[in-house]
């Protein structure tokens, strides 16, 4: 089941929020973007029990306007909201339909019970596209979950800048 967004505000599990009356949407929350990245080199080991990931980032600086052009390619962004999920629920990030509209499009896992941060998706663009400072660009949806165990890895702590 779905959370009320308006709930999710008022329990403070996500801060940050710039605009409520705009952000706070019927099923989920506008999240807009703080940082791009662009992983210039990387390479991921995926074993049975952990990950590890070696890459160097370039960090897209807006304009004096607050806005970046972006090229195809693939990104790494990062919102302003800030979440702290309790236990009995997880989260989603979803993109809106303006981005989609756009034929770019945002992908993102499943954050769980436990995560703290700023939360971050990948941005797919197939089509150069201009992103402004605090654009609204996805949604987060939170639901109701039974985890075994809270949340207790790197994301928790780490930071990108």
């Amino acid at each position: 089941m779905i959370i009320s967004p308006k709930r999710i505000v008022q329990e403070g599990i996500v801060t940050d929020i710039e605009n409520p009356t705009e952000q706070i949407q019927q099923n989920g929350i506008d999240l807009t973007l703080r940082t791009l990245e662009i992983i210039d080199h990387h390479e991921i080991y995926l074993w049975k029990d952990w990950w590890r990931k070696i890459q160097s980032r370039k960090t897209y600086e807006p304009d004096e306007d607050g806005k970046i052009f972006l090229l195809e390619g693939v990104y790494d962004i990062t919102f302003n909201e800030y979440v702290k999920i309790p236990n009995g629920m997880c989260a989603q990030i979803v993109q809106r339909s303006t981005l989609n509209r756009t034929w770019n499009f945002i992908t993102a896992g499943v954050y769980d019970a436990g995560f703290e941060n700023r939360v971050g998706a990948i941005l797919h663009v197939t089509r150069p596209i201009e992103l402004q400072i605090w654009a609204r660009l996805a949604q987060i949806v939170f639901f109701q979950a039974e985890e075994g165990d809270l949340y207790n890895w790197i994301y928790k702590v780490w930071s990108p800048s």
